[in-house]
Formats: structure tokens, C-alpha cells, sequence
């Protein structure tokens, strides 16, 4: 995923674990233009939860999209209500890349600059 989003110029903050996405929330307060989550995390918790979570640390509300290998349950409508997209694996690269792109402007409209970012 990192060499893809290189490739695409976006500038990610990839975490391998739920506990570095929060400390990277406390320590920095990236100004992410979006986020990208796998539904199965680690065992703390969801990848909808993640992002919840998340947005609630930082006070920031980001579009969100979550990427799975298992899209029935509870949790989808949960996901869906929040406003998050859920994408099917294999993710579509041209849905991602358009997914990101989207998201980076809105971020410049709302008085964000730079290069695309996410979690």
C-alpha cells in the first residue's frame, strides 16, 4: 500500500497497530485529509471503531473509507450510517485513488493545504 500511495504522491501516515494510530494522534495532530482502515485490526478493536475513535481524539471529522474481506454484519450499517464508504477486497485502485482524491478536496475547500494525506 505504501508503494502505491508514493507512486500516487500522497503523503500517508501508515500505523501498524491501533495503539500507533493514538499515539501519533496525541504526539502530532496530523492534518489528515481522509482516512483509509482495514475493518480487522488488531484485537482492541474495528477498523469502524478505529476511525470513530480517532475522530474523537483529534476533533477533526475526515472522510473515512474502510476496506474488507467481509462485508455483512452490523457494523456495515454502522459504517454506512456514519457517512463511511466500504470497499470491497480486492480493493479497486481507481475507486481508492478517486476516494482520496475526493477527500483531498474537500480538505483544500475547508481551508487545508498540501499533499492528500490518511491514516
Amino acid at each position: 500500500m505504501r508503494r502505491i500511495l508514493e507512486a500516487w504522491q500522497v503523503t500517508a501516515d501508515i500505523c501498524a497497530s491501533t495503539a500507533e494510530c493514538f499515539k501519533l494522534v496525541e504526539s502530532s495532530a496530523p492534518a489528515w485529509t481522509c482516512m483509509v482502515l482495514d475493518q480487522r485490526l488488531d484485537e482492541a478493536m474495528t477498523g469502524v471503531q478505529l476511525a470513530r475513535a480517532l475522530q474523537d481524539q483529534s476533533g477533526r471529522r475526515v472522510p473515512v473509507a474502510i476496506m474488507t474481506g467481509e462485508n455483512e454484519g452490523d457494523w456495515v450499517d454502522e459504517a454506512r450510517k456514519r457517512g463511511y464508504l466500504v470497499f470491497s477486497k480486492p480493493v479497486k485502485l481507481v475507486r481508492l485513488r478517486a476516494f482520496i482524491a475526493s477527500a483531498s478536496k474537500t480538505g483544500d475547500t475547508a481551508g487545508q493545504s498540501g499533499s492528500p494525506s490518511g491514516i
